[in-house]
């Protein structure tokens, strides 16, 4: 496997392997988050997956995946801390395994993706009407519901309230001229870079200078607001529900430039990650107070969400238990088994990264945009070296700081 540096009009890296049958090109472009400008990506990443000015129908665009011999497009938006992620994907096949130059075809329909979306009244309504459904589906689910008010909550000032899926307040504010503009600027003012991974042939990278616009290179700042706050008044909400939501917040002092990072994730993971892990062992299992019991990192902001879905009469109980599992794992309560099969459970995480060209694609992404090492071995001796004493430490500066409750409304709906 080799990794070559891409350092043309567009910067990235490119991961040659004939391990694999398939290539695939994806593009990440680095947006400031931002109230309203956060819908506009949300709706951009739709427009561009559905149709563009060259393919301007929907048979169209299964005829040019056809012609790639079934190729995938794919386009979402996501957030790194304080800045939303708007990525553009295309796979398809080897022409290693064809008669023609597909790669080539292939590196031009996605600068056509990314170029020439097809934005008019048409297919901005229809991208409305899909944004929409994908916030009120997210909110039917009462855990999802529950951790986008807590963010909400805690980020009533800053950008970790800004949800990267967009608003649904926002969607009739905004118009064809206003997309038609923030693609623009997109374009030609967004951080971005390339990753292309699989089985390709490499005088492929010798027309990314061709295809592509110039854009501005990622630059090497990193982009986190560690979370810090004397606290907050918890909330009780009350929606139709038929089972209660808790979640208990932490601030962790701990940021993703930290030494104790790696000694922190592998804390969270004993805390609520494995199936031994404690809140699963002793909240769900030997008290029977919860259908699940979790925890969650939300590495940028430093926070650690302790989530939970139960009885809306066990919640006080739970919630003493849930801080209890985390007062241990600052006490070092915590099993060599445990301990163990936290770091075999990292490991064999960054083992699946060959997996497929994509889980490549999203390591090397990451990779870069920490600064980290592209070298798996090196990820996997960040964990090896860890001793139970680090992750002792790397939680002594976790402070609960929120609670967030959601509770069945008493009305017939429920009853029934």
């Amino acid at each position: 496997m080799k990794i070559i540096n891409i350092n043309q009009t567009i910067q990235g890296y490119a991961i040659e392997s004939t391990q694999y049958k398939n290539v695939v090109m994806s593009i990440r472009f680095f947006i400031p988050l931002a109230p309203v400008n956060n819908t506009k990506t949300a709706l951009l990443a739709q427009l561009i997956k559905d149709r563009n000015k060259k393919y301007s129908t929907k048979a169209q665009m299964q005829a040019f995946k056809d012609h790639l011999y079934g190729a995938s497009v794919s386009s979402r938006t996501f957030g790194y801390g304080p800045t939303q992620v708007l990525e553009v994907r295309l796979g398809a096949i080897s022409e290693r395994f064809v008669n023609e130059p597909l790669q080539a075809k292939q590196l031009s329909g996605l600068a056509d993706l990314i170029y020439q979306p097809l934005i008019n009244l048409e297919t901005l309504n229809e991208a409305k009407r899909t944004v929409a459904d994908r916030i009120n589906r997210a909110k039917e689910n009462p855990m999802n519901y529950s951790v986008l008010r807590t963010l909400e909550e805690l980020g009533n000032h800053s950008t970790l309230g800004i949800a990267t899926q967009g608003n649904i307040d926002d969607l009739d504010t905004i118009t064809v001229d206003d997309m038609m503009s923030f693609h623009q600027d997109i374009i030609f003012n967004a951080q971005a870079q390339i990753v292309i991974s699989g089985n390709f042939k490499p005088g492929l990278l010798n027309s990314i200078g061709i295809v592509f616009k110039y854009h501005q290179p990622l630059d090497d700042t990193q982009n986190y607001n560690l979370f810090n706050s004397i606290g907050y008044d918890p909330v009780i909400e009350t929606r139709p529900v038929n089972q209660a939501t808790l979640i208990e917040v932490y601030q962790s002092g701990v940021s993703i430039e930290s030494p104790y990072y790696f000694s922190y994730r592998l804390g969270n993971a004993i805390l609520g990650q494995l199936p031994t892990s404690h809140l699963f062992q002793e909240v769900r299992e030997k008290n029977s107070l919860t259908y699940s019991a979790s925890s969650r990192i939300i590495a940028y902001e430093g926070l650690l969400l302790l989530t939970t879905s139960l009885d809306a009469n066990n919640i006080e109980f739970a919630s003493r238990l849930m801080k209890h599992q985390v007062e241990r794992i600052k006490a070092g309560d915590f099993s060599e088994s445990q301990f163990k099969a936290a770091k075999q459970m990292m490991i064999n995480s960054l083992d699946g990264v060959y997996d497929d060209e994509y889980a490549l694609c999203n390591f090397i992404f990451d990779s870069a945009y920490r600064n980290l090492s592209f070298d798996l071995n090196v990820h996997k001796e960040n964990y090896q070296q860890i001793t139970k004493q680090m992750i002792v430490e790397s939680f002594q500066n976790v402070q609960s700081i929120f609670q967030f409750q959601l509770k069945g409304a008493q009305d017939e709906t429920i009853s029934q």
